[in-house]
């Protein structure tokens, strides 16, 4: 009974995370515990024990007669982050140039495929969670556990500033084409492509959001 309430709990800790990450819930925007426990049928236990969690991970903040808020990034954070990440993408991507005669792709092109169905299906769940699986299956094919650990942490970390890229279908068609572009360069061992198309694919919706924070759209 205490495994089945555990993995009940991780899937309702799961859900309010995603929430979070799409932009159903906004940056300082305050969550609320008797809505939280409304929305996703728990006791007011389990969402105390939930906001201990989203504190812990950084998605949310305590603020005196506030309560929980909605986390937003500094932006020279964000542009640290983002710098660091690129530096760490890059290293990847040259460890893939090492061993890419050996590459299987199947596995991208797999999970891609999933994404693809996801926006068709305009499912954004489904598509958060299949676009994180391909960069991080992409990222494997480094075969540098410590690096992928690292670029995967710092993915979710930005995966609040991709929901601005995802609200206009141009942008999610961005998505889907940079994704068929870094699978061919894959295919064509070509890493300074690799590294070209990735590096935009990042920085559109970094971008995206310092020109929603320049004019306050938030």
């Amino acid at each position: 009974m205490a495994k089945i309430k555990q993995e009940m709990f991780n899937k309702v800790l799961e859900r309010v995370e995603m929430d979070i990450l799409v932009g159903i819930y906004r940056p300082r925007e305050r969550l609320i515990e008797s809505e939280i426990m409304e929305k996703y049928q728990i006791t007011r236990n389990a969402t105390r024990n939930i906001f201990d969690k989203l504190m812990a991970k950084g998605f949310i903040k305590r603020i005196p007669n506030r309560g929980a808020i909605i986390t937003d990034m500094e932006t020279k954070d964000a542009k640290d982050l983002y710098s660091f990440r690129l530096h760490l993408e890059n290293y990847a991507a040259d460890l893939i140039e090492k061993t890419i005669s050996n590459v299987n792709l199947d596995e991208v092109i797999h999970v891609n495929f999933e994404f693809k169905k996801a926006v068709k299906d305009n499912n954004l769940l489904k598509m958060m969670s299949t676009n994180i699986s391909f960069h991080e299956t992409i990222i494997k094919l480094s075969n540098n556990n410590i690096v992928a650990e690292v670029i995967n942490q710092l993915r979710t970390r930005s995966m609040r500033i991709r929901h601005y890229l995802w609200q206009h279908s141009a942008n999610i068609q961005k998505s889907v084409d940079d994704h068929e572009a870094l699978i061919e360069a894959l295919k064509n061992k070509n890493i300074d492509e690799l590294k070209r198309i990735n590096e935009s694919h990042i920085l559109s919706p970094f971008e995206m959001y310092l020109n929603r924070k320049d004019s306050s759209d938030f």
